[in-house]
Formats: structure tokens, C-alpha cells, sequence
């Protein structure tokens, strides 16, 4: 699936249920689309906007001794993967459960919240595993 099959299987659902914030859609989501439409994530909307919670792969994440900007500071690569579970749990009460849409690298499917919890966490475990290594 290409940048723009992704982003059109994403907006077809997702465009219709947001009320306000439609950038964050149109703009932000479709620029990370088109950065790297290879890269797994999971897609929240509701009616004030969107988050995409990006599944980025091993090389993504910085050495064991650098740390990169994030937010008003800096993390490393522990306590950047915490926030993948941090978000995605937080979203729940962030007006975004009205869709949820999951890509792993091939295709789109809606999930749950439940799922999307399952997700986010084998994905957390997974990549702790690679990091402590």
C-alpha cells in the first residue's frame, strides 16, 4: 500500500466523524503518512481530531547512551518507548474513541480499544526485549 492508498483508507473513515481540528488529519496524520507509510501505528479519531501513535521499528530508537528531543525536553529510548503505552492509554479520555484503526505495514483494519491496548503493549514488550539486548 503506497502513501496515498494508506491515507485515503485512513480520512475515508476517519474524515466524516471529526467535528473540529481537521488538521489534524489533513495535515499532521497525512504528513506522517507520507514520511513513512511503511512504519506500523495505530490511528484514533473522534470528533475533536486525531492521534496516530507511530510502532516505529528497532532502528528508530537511539543508542543506549543518546537521547532525543521530546515535548519541552528529552528522553531516551526507554522512556521513549513508555510513551507509546503513555498515549494510547491516555486517549481514551482525550475525546478519540469514536474510531480506532490499526496498520500493520500492509493493511488497515478497525480494532477496539481493548485491541489497541494489546497492540501497544506486545509492541512495548517486544521492543523492550531488543532494547535490553
Amino acid at each position: 500500500m503506497n502513501a496515498n492508498e494508506l491515507y485515503k483508507a485512513i480520512s475515508k473513515k476517519s474524515l466524516p466523524l471529526i467535528e473540529a481540528y481537521h488538521n489534524d488529519l489533513i495535515k499532521h496524520d497525512r504528513a506522517s503518512i507520507d514520511r513513512d507509510h511503511i512504519t506500523p501505528f495505530i490511528h484514533f479519531t473522534g470528533s475533536t481530531g486525531t492521534a496516530l501513535v507511530s510502532l516505529h521499528a528497532f532502528e528508530v530508537y537511539p543508542k543506549s547512551t543518546d537521547e532525543l528531543p521530546f515535548l519541552f525536553g528529552s528522553v531516551d529510548r526507554f522512556e521513549l518507548l513508555a510513551s507509546i503505552m503513555e498515549r494510547i492509554k491516555a486517549l481514551k479520555t482525550c475525546n478519540r474513541m469514536n474510531l480506532i484503526q490499526y496498520y500493520d505495514g500492509d493493511s488497515v483494519e478497525e480494532i477496539t480499544y481493548g485491541q489497541a491496548l494489546s497492540i501497544g503493549q506486545a509492541y512495548t514488550d517486544s521492543m523492550r526485549q531488543l532494547l535490553l539486548k
